[in-house]
């Protein structure tokens, strides 16, 4: 192998392990904690400071300013796990947490419900929600929301009910949630270095909810 050749498979190397860093970095977003409707979703709880969220997690990977918002920023965690890569958004207002959205299947609700779980277990589960559908802007499909405001917590669904569940939000009871409508492309497809990266479901995740597996 001539010298040319040589640093350009170094070169190949690096980029690789750079890439691999970045959908494998803060492996503790997605460590498998409780999810509590209005209050925490894992270690990450309303009225936090963004202080008190690096101290868990480290520095996001990305933090988006909010425009026309009564937020001010969400910090980005993008993480692997099996089946897939997997996100975590927090939402400040003057420097404090007022969501969480997460898509890992890791957390879950006393009940066990998680972004694994169906509509009929969510339903089953959380019976006093509200119906809403949205169109997202990038691809034109529609999304299902299941909108528990009392308790603070809405799940998205790709499609309709019986589509899979994206992610789930957790917010100040009786408020609505400030981002992930229609109009939030940057919070569907996050982009890195100009990249955008969506959703994936882990195909390996099972609903451990109070209906059984799924």
């Amino acid at each position: 192998m001539n010298k040319k050749n040589f640093f350009l498979l170094i070169a190949k190397s690096l980029k690789v392990l750079a890439l691999f860093a970045v959908f494998s970095m803060h492996p503790r977003v997605f460590a498998g904690d409780l999810i509590q409707p209005g209050k925490c979703i894992g270690k990450i709880c309303i009225g936090q400071t963004r202080k008190d969220v690096t101290s868990v997690f480290g520095a996001p990977l990305i933090t988006r300013t909010l425009k026309n918002s009564s937020a001010d920023e969400a910090d980005i965690w993008i993480g692997s796990e099996k089946g897939g890569r997997q996100f975590l958004f927090v939402v400040y207002s003057k420097g404090s947490v007022v969501e969480v959205h997460a898509s890992s299947s890791a957390f879950q609700t006393k009940s066990g419900i998680s972004t694994a779980c169906g509509f009929s277990d969510v339903k089953a589960g959380y019976p006093k929600g509200t119906e809403s559908e949205y169109t997202l802007l990038f691809n034109g499909k529609n999304r299902y929301d299941w909108v528990v405001k009392e308790l603070g917590i809405t799940f998205s669904f790709a499609g309709d009910e019986s589509g899979p569940m994206l992610v789930l939000a957790v917010y100040v009871p009786g408020q609505e949630k400030v981002v992930g409508y229609s109009d939030d492309e940057w919070y569907w497809y996050p982009s890195f270095k100009g990249k955008y990266v969506s959703f994936e479901r882990p195909q390996l995740a099972r609903c451990l909810s109070a209906n059984g597996p799924r």
